[in-house]
Order: structure tokens, then sequence, then C-alpha cells
């Protein structure tokens, strides 16, 4: 950097900038000296992704803290329609959860292939303390996708997560909730 190296480059395959490196591998000190040097705190990738949501993605907390203290977007979205707060749920990386939800994360913003929200994503692959966390925010238990309706009940059924369903089902989820085909999470479970 001291000879003049320009910290926005992007790399020819990915197109990601040195920040969004960094971020991704969990190196918090180089961010701090990229923003020193005033990198482009939301510059995009090829799939439009942030440093934010690398940092999210691969759960490193102290990289995700550092960008929202330097003002990352917290509700900017990838090609996917993917926010942080969906990357971090999706991988179960509960306490950044939580920390894009105090920075203003939109906890029930839905992404634009499947209109599931970070709940959705969290039930789905059984992460219990992310779901948890998101009720503790009052996500929509029984909040249906864009697509084809369904609920995060009933993609913990699918997937066979018996600890999330329990969990679900105890915190007020409609079991009766029906999809585009007239599926109730039963009919997922025993799919």
């Amino acid at each position: 950097i001291e000879r003049g190296a320009n910290v926005e480059s992007h790399d020819a395959k990915k197109g990601r900038t040195p920040l969004q490196i960094a971020a991704k591998e969990g190196h918090y000190e180089i961010i701090k000296e990229l923003m020193k040097r005033d990198a482009i705190i939301n510059s995009t990738d090829n799939h439009q992704k942030t440093a934010l949501m690398h940092a999210s993605k691969a759960g490193y907390l102290d990289c995700v803290n550092t960008l929202l203290n330097c003002g990352a977007g917290v509700n900017m979205i990838d090609d996917n329609g993917y926010t942080a707060l969906h990357y971090a749920s999706k991988f179960g990386h509960h306490l950044i959860v939580i920390e894009l939800i105090k920075a203003a994360a939109s906890i029930e913003s839905r992404d634009n292939r499947d209109g599931y929200a970070a709940l959705h994503f969290a039930s789905q692959y059984g992460r219990k303390e992310t779901v948890l966390a998101l009720l503790s925010y009052n996500a929509r238990i029984n909040r249906r996708s864009s697509k084809e309706k369904i609920t995060p009940l009933m993609l913990a059924s699918r997937e066979g997560n018996k600890t999330i369903v329990s969990l679900l089902i105890s915190k007020g989820a409609d079991v009766n909730c029906i999809d585009i085909h007239g599926w109730t999470a039963l009919h997922f479970a025993s799919s």
C-alpha cells in the first residue's frame, strides 16, 4: 500500500477487492488498515457481494463488527437478493445475526430466488441458536415464502430437522399452513 498498491483493484476471477478477501478470510486488522486507506466499504464483487456479506457468511464476528463500525451497508443485496443477514442465518452464525439486527438489518427481507427470509434459512439448515435469535427479535414465525408460500416450519420438516420443528411449534408455528400445492408441514415431513 505504501508503494501505491490500488486498494480497490478487483481480481480477475471473481471481481473481489482486497477488502472483500480480508473479510472472507477473517483478517479484521487488514480491514482496518484498508479502511484507513480509503477502501470503498460497500464495493461489490461479480455477484454483488459486499465485504460484510463475505464476513457474515464465513462467521467472522470481529470482521462484521469492524465493517459495521466503518459504516457498511447492512441491507445491501447480492445478485440472489441475499443480504448479510441471510448469509449469517443460513450458516448459523447467531452472534452475527444479533449484531446485524442491532445495526438495523431488515429481518423480513426476502431473497429473490425463493422469497425466503432469514428465519426460512435458519430453519431449513437446522440452525437452532440462529432460529432462537431471530425469534427473539420478532421474526415472523409463519412468514410464507413469496414463491411457493413455504413457511420455516415446512422447510424444517422437509429437511427432517426435528429439533427445529419442535422449537418452531413450541413458539407458535401454525402446523396447518399450506403452500401453493396444498401441502402442510406434515406433508413435507412425510415425503
